[in-house]
């Protein structure tokens, strides 16, 4: 049986503590897993540490983490997965336990979402044994002083954009201006056949349902584009939209590498697979989000014939009081029924659920949802993997890391992988790499087509045939998944 915890007993600021398993001290609450011959127990702060991790999150001095910072839990708790590793005969070796822990760094503090990741590590390393963590040497946390982040935000909002930065936004003013072009000249041309022009006969009914696919795909071009240019202004919010052409171009990205998959390996079709819902508006409550969110999923799988792959939903909450609007990515791993909550930040489901205007009843409403995908046993408090520590640093930069999360996610990094990323070099790109990623799902697709349309257009030649071309475009545009309809 997997090891998993009951974290509803636990407040937010209470502390983990790893020791010989023992009936719980007065005061003291068992944790529900025992893991060796060690039981995970928790007690509330004490003052000075709560003052501690005031002073940590205004001043930055460290003191919290001097505090809660044991290395002998750590160490109690290597011990105790090595020992349930040797009972299960599972085949992790010590080796290999010491190569997972030293992908997480002994003096922080042993938190609830840390130890979930480092189990869900475990499992993944005792299923595979050629599975290994990823050691980002270069990890450095984002910091949570109200100063560095307001200096990062402003330095965001002032800065030049790098040369490729400004190559790809350049290309995107650039192919607006095309695309609205060749629209203007696409439908000319259909004006021109429907009125039976001297050199066409009129098609009717026939043409107007072939108009759909063409006009809809050049509009898509123009806002994939005006997304791009959105998400390359330094220091600015992504918009629901822009996150959503993101999304749409990886699903696009997936599929086509979905396609090269050899036909004697089905099973490794599922790592390409990947659904998404449209962002929602930060008034909208998640328990409505989520019930959007069931019917897509369970439509996606249809869809793909399988259920298999991520699901990923991009949740935008509504900031109160001195709040801005913030998004945290939600992830649902088919594969391993499990549900994935990333946010930048590094809040818990707790706190998120106690900061934002929407987001009341978040832990029972993400329980519900997979609850209803996975059976009545699904078990919340094993299945939600969280991300613990913090990775954006300015004001602004949420829906960059969403975007990069999925992206993580879908390339087969565990939670805790992705704990253990972003150097400063590696968070200064990730708009140019969701830019990117929309230009190769939106843009490079219509090259092509778009010389074609404009050359026909003016010719009146091989219309027919781009016509037929677009027939499985004016198809996908029709399911529901997909948000980018006519």
């Amino acid at each position: 049986m997997p090891i998993h915890l009951d974290t509803s007993i636990l407040r937010t600021d209470d502390a983990l503590v790893v020791e010989v398993h023992q009936p719980s001290a007065p005061g003291r609450q068992h944790y529900g897993a025992t893991i060796g011959p060690y039981a995970v127990t928790c007690r509330p702060s004490t003052r000075l540490e709560s003052f501690a991790n005031s002073l940590r999150n205004l001043f930055s001095f460290g003191l919290y983490s001097r505090f809660f910072g044991n290395p002998s839990q750590w160490k109690k708790l290597r011990t105790g997965l090595l020992h349930d590793a040797q009972q299960s005969q599972s085949g992790v070796s010590e080796v290999a336990l010491q190569r997972l822990f030293l992908t997480y760094s002994d003096s922080s503090k042993l938190t609830v979402a840390k130890l979930n990741n480092i189990l869900s590590d475990y499992e993944r390393a005792k299923t595979d044994p050629n599975w290994q963590p990823q050691l980002n040497p270069k990890f450095t946390e984002a910091s949570q002083n109200p100063l560095v982040r307001a200096a990062r935000s402003l330095h965001q909002l002032t800065r030049k954009l790098t040369a490729e930065e400004q190559v790809l936004k350049d290309l995107a003013v650039a192919r607006i201006q095309e695309y609205e072009t060749a629209q203007q000249e696409f439908q000319g041309y259909m004006a021109d056949t429907a009125r039976g022009g001297a050199n066409h006969r009129p098609r009717g009914a026939t043409r107007e349902a072939e108009r759909p696919a063409v006009i809809s795909e050049l509009g898509n071009g123009i806002y994939a584009a005006k997304a791009m240019q959105h998400i390359l202004r330094p220091g600015r919010t992504l918009q629901a939209d822009d996150l959503s052409y993101f999304f749409a171009a990886l699903q696009r990205e997936a599929q086509s590498a979905n396609q090269f998959v050899p036909a004697d390996q089905p099973d490794a079709r599922s790592n390409y697979q990947f659904g998404y819902k449209m962002a929602n508006w930060p008034t909208q409550s998640v328990g409505d989000v989520f019930a959007e969110a069931r019917d897509g999923y369970r439509e996606h799988m249809r869809a793909i014939g399988q259920e298999a792959g991520l699901y990923a939903i991009p949740l935008v909450l509504q900031g109160r009081g001195a709040l801005e609007n913030h998004v945290v990515l939600v992830a649902i791993d088919a594969d391993r029924k499990q549900i994935n909550l990333l946010d930048s930040k590094g809040y818990s489901l707790e706190r998120l659920e106690g900061a934002y205007g929407n987001t009341a009843g978040l832990k029972q409403a993400l329980e519900g949802l997979g609850q209803s995908l996975f059976g009545q046993n699904w078990n919340a408090q094993q299945n939600i993997l969280q991300m613990n520590l913090a990775k954006q640093q300015g004001a602004n930069d949420c829906g960059a890391f969403v975007s990069d999360f999925a992206r993580q996610l879908l390339n087969g990094k565990s939670v805790g992988d992705i704990e253990r990323t972003f150097d400063v070099q590696q968070r200064s790109e990730l708009r140019l790499q969701a830019a990117q990623t929309i230009k190769e799902g939106f843009l490079d697709n219509l090259d092509e087509d778009v010389r074609f349309i404009r050359e026909a257009a003016r010719e009146n030649a091989d219309m027919p045939k781009l016509l037929r071309s677009y027939e499985p475009t004016f198809e996908a545009l029709q399911k529901p998944d997909n948000f980018l309809k006519g």
